[in-house]
């Protein structure tokens, strides 16, 4: 009797399995229509929601970050635990820097707490704010580009032989799935068009498709691509995290 209900319930975890990869990987792709969609119809609606400091978008992309760090601390210490000391350290670091995003986003509680703006954020901060991403001459956009274009081509550059080469294969801790493409392709191509593909598509087809104050595409639309990266990211975190899991089973 146990034996004739077993493949049922292997064939019922493949299909689930299945849902929860097809929906990982259509939800960038319906969150990009939702926003063009909000924008176009409600733009008090999407300015509201998205451009404003602090904006609900803000904030989830703090919370999406902070996610992060506890999985990957998480994954630091069960790594520590079994002795990979190299991999704890790596994703020790990844943590460390989940849990800086999450403060940076929100400006480090700037205006939650109306803390005073430092004299040195006076003079050197483009908008003002407690954060360091927002400097000027940060190369913020050149950096979003890098990850972005890791996280989104990584895995079609490194072949999956070369992994098994380096018996890495079985827990890969570099390269982020190709489930996960669009969260960092998103980011990836926002920042080209802004900085090298505004001026030449406004060229060619007239100045609603430029960039910046005036066009369709604002600097806060960065926003919304800086969330999905973050998701990205968390998505990156828990993906490796299920294999840890299943790798001690193993």
């Amino acid at each position: 009797m146990y034996a004739a209900k077993q493949p049922l319930n292997i064939k019922f975890l493949y299909k689930k399995k299945t849902v929860w990869k097809s929906l990982i990987f259509l939800f960038p792709i319906l969150f990009i229509f939702s926003i063009i969609i909000i924008k176009c119809l409600s733009p008090w609606s999407y300015r509201l929601i998205i451009w404003r400091e602090d904006s609900p978008m803000e904030f989830a992309t703090s919370i999406v970050y902070f996610f992060s760090f506890i999985i990957s601390f998480s994954i630091s210490s069960t790594f520590f635990k079994r002795k990979f000391f190299l991999s704890s350290t790596v994703y020790f670091i990844l943590s460390i820097g989940f849990m800086f995003l999450c403060w940076e986003e929100i400006s480090w509680s700037q205006r939650i707490f109306n803390m005073e703006l430092p004299n040195f954020f006076i003079t050197h901060h483009r908008i003002k704010e407690i954060n360091i991403h927002n400097i000027s001459g940060f190369a913020l956009n050149r950096l979003y580009m890098i990850v972005g274009f890791c996280g989104a081509f990584a895995w079609l550059i490194i072949p999956n032989r070369i992994l098994k080469a380096r018996q890495i294969a079985k827990f890969n801790i570099v390269l982020p799935d190709y489930l996960l493409f669009f969260y960092f392709f998103t980011v990836f191509a926002l920042y080209l068009y802004c900085d090298y593909l505004s001026s030449m598509t406004a060229a060619l087809f007239g100045g609603q498709f430029g960039w910046g104050k005036g066009h369709f595409i604002v600097r806060q639309d960065q926003k919304p691509a800086e969330f999905l990266l973050s998701c990205g990211l968390l998505f990156f975190m828990l993906i490796n995290k299920i294999k840890q899991n299943n790798w001690k089973k193993s």
